[in-house]
């Protein structure tokens, strides 16, 4: 099972200079960073209280069940922000079917999370803000 945490940060983007973004951990190693090395793909990081509101199913969510985990380089989810597809079981949480928001499919494994864990961190965003 995986394990999600999530750290605050400043965004740095000249467009959203100084406001709360989220770093995203999946067993301790930024997801962001990942994406960069393994996909040569660049991210920023999402708002702190926009992925609250992507993970917990608020108004922002996308249709398809897929939420925007990172912003675009250019910090505007519906040019090229990564989403990814989120299932519920009785037990977990899973992240799988990465893509951007055109339908460009970023090859990552699916993360499964345990349930209890995940809401417990995912609640700690309202912090952030």
């Amino acid at each position: 099972m995986d394990i999600i945490s999530f750290e605050k940060t400043i965004i740095k983007h000249p467009v959203a200079f100084g406001l709360v973004g989220a770093r995203i951990l999946i067993n301790g190693e930024c997801l962001q960073e990942k994406i960069e090395n393994t996909q040569k793909r660049s991210y920023n990081y999402q708002f702190a209280e926009s992925l609250y509101e992507y993970l917990t199913y608020g108004d922002i969510f996308v249709e398809n069940d897929a939420a925007a985990v990172l912003t675009g380089a250019c910090t505007v989810d519906e040019c090229c922000g990564l989403y990814c597809k989120i299932e519920e079981t009785d037990n977990e949480v899973i992240w799988k079917e990465f893509h951007e928001y055109a339908g460009t499919e970023i090859p990552l494994d699916e993360f499964r999370f345990d349930k209890e864990q995940y809401k417990k961190e995912v609640e700690r965003l309202k912090n952030f803000v």
